[in-house]
């Protein structure tokens, strides 16, 4: 079947009988704009009251934090770490839940991070650092998860010690998704963040959300280029690190 020039840029053929025909490489954009335009008028009709200024944009970050609950005044600081020591075990369980994807982590940068975390005057971060907190924290909750569920398989008299876990767990994971807003990431940590709060979801059993934030970082991956080939030559590593990631998203 031959393709119009309007059929090739995705455009609606209208017809006299509401039928909306889709073709294209832009079809799917289309399509979604009639169906919102097409809500918003049968809506209107029901309730005359109910403006279209109060539809939330779906494309605006400022819709994230009600989408998933979030709550950006309530961050939490250095204080609520625990001791180095726990802090390093923790991951490495977490890190032990990840190794059935990608490796999306380079394990010499975070222990450095890690460090450098735990060096810091307590309350005084950088905002330069404020990323690689969050990324504790959500490292923190995937593994104190991991970690309970060892317990309950080695100990059957654990179950304080597992409620406990999970509580933490609820806990790291609550502070990294408050301090990010996942429809606008800009650089690597920040996605390695999303990622392990996937993680925790699809751990968790809660895939209504997980699904949700899968969405929005694969969007923040292809908007960052890390679907594009890049110089490996400057920083072979990063280059690894960004590829990984995609194919993980």
């Amino acid at each position: 079947m031959d393709r119009s020039a309007d059929e090739s840029n995705g455009t609606a053929n209208h017809s006299e009988v509401v039928k909306w025909e889709f073709r294209g490489d832009s079809s799917g954009a289309d399509l979604l704009q009639h169906i919102r335009d097409h809500v918003v008028d049968v809506l209107s009709d029901y309730n005359t009251s109910i403006s279209t200024d109060s539809t939330p944009d779906m494309s605006s970050s400022n819709f994230s934090p009600i989408l998933f609950d979030q709550s950006p005044n309530k961050s939490c600081s250095l204080g609520d770490l625990p001791l180095f020591e726990t802090a390093k075990a923790v991951c490495e369980a977490a890190f032990s839940e990840m190794k059935a994807y990608y490796c999306f982590i380079h394990f010499p940068t975070f222990y450095q991070m890690l460090s450098e975390v735990y060096t810091l005057p307590s309350d005084n971060l950088m905002d330069g650092k404020s990323q690689y907190l969050n990324l504790l924290f959500s490292v923190l909750a995937l593994g104190y998860n991991s970690e309970r569920k060892g317990y309950n398989k080695r100990n059957r008299s654990g179950g304080l010690i597992s409620e406990t876990r999970a509580d933490n767990g609820q806990k790291y994971f609550k502070c990294a998704k408050s301090a990010i807003d996942v429809a606008d990431c800009e650089t690597i940590p920040q996605l390695q963040t999303v990622i392990f709060i996937i993680l925790y979801l699809q751990a968790t059993a809660d895939l209504n959300a997980c699904y949700s934030y899968l969405r929005l970082a694969r969007k923040s991956a292809v908007r960052m280029g890390l679907n594009h080939k890049h110089a490996c030559e400057r920083n072979p590593i990063e280059c690894e690190v960004k590829r990984r990631i995609f194919w993980t998203i």
